[in-house]
Parts: C-alpha cells; structure tokens; sequence
C-alpha cells in the first residue's frame, strides 16, 4: 500500500523569452505572434516568422564537454534588408537568393 503525504512545493520563477528587439533600430517582435516574429508591413499573409540572429560560436570540444562563447545579433527583417545585405554588398559579398514555392 501507498501512502502519500502532502508537500508545499515552494513557486519557482524562470525565464521564458517574451520577445526580442532588433540590435540596429529597437523595433520589436510580435508577442502574441511568438518571440521570433516580426511585424507584417501590409498583408496579412506575409510570411515573417523569421529567426533573424547572426550567431558567431569559438570554442573548443574535449571529452568532458564542449567550451565555447557566442556572440548574437538579433536583427529585424528591414534591417537585414536595407541594411545589413547594401552593407554586405558594398564589402565584395555576392548575395544570392532563392525563389521558392512550396
């Protein structure tokens, strides 16, 4: 036979991710579209849920585990646009884009 006792378990507080704000003009996520989701400019059906983070991870792996430090840059898509590819562009990179249908 089971007994059982009760126990008051004390409330507990974490950190769940609310939004996020772009690193280059403030602007900030839709919160009740999700925290990866920027505003939509006109239409409703635009597609935007775009996780947006330039992430450069350095490290090192042993057998006890992995040691490494990223740096991210959270940036909203007309910032990637008009800012970050002219930028890019300016520097030598070849942007390519990809058209695709699903």
């Amino acid at each position: 036979m089971k007994v059982y006792r009760e126990e008051t378990i004390p409330e507990t507080t974490r950190q769940v991710l609310d939004h996020k704000t772009c690193d280059l003009c403030g602007k900030k996520t839709t919160k009740n579209l999700g925290p990866n989701n920027w505003d939509a400019p006109d239409w409703h059906f635009e597609e935007t849920d775009v996780s947006m983070t330039i992430k450069h991870e350095t490290g090192e792996s042993y057998p006890e585990g992995i040691f490494s430090e990223t740096c991210e840059i959270d940036i909203c898509p007309e910032c990637f646009q008009h800012k970050l590819i002219p930028w890019l562009k300016a520097q030598g990179v070849r942007v390519d884009y990809k058209d695709s249908n699903r």
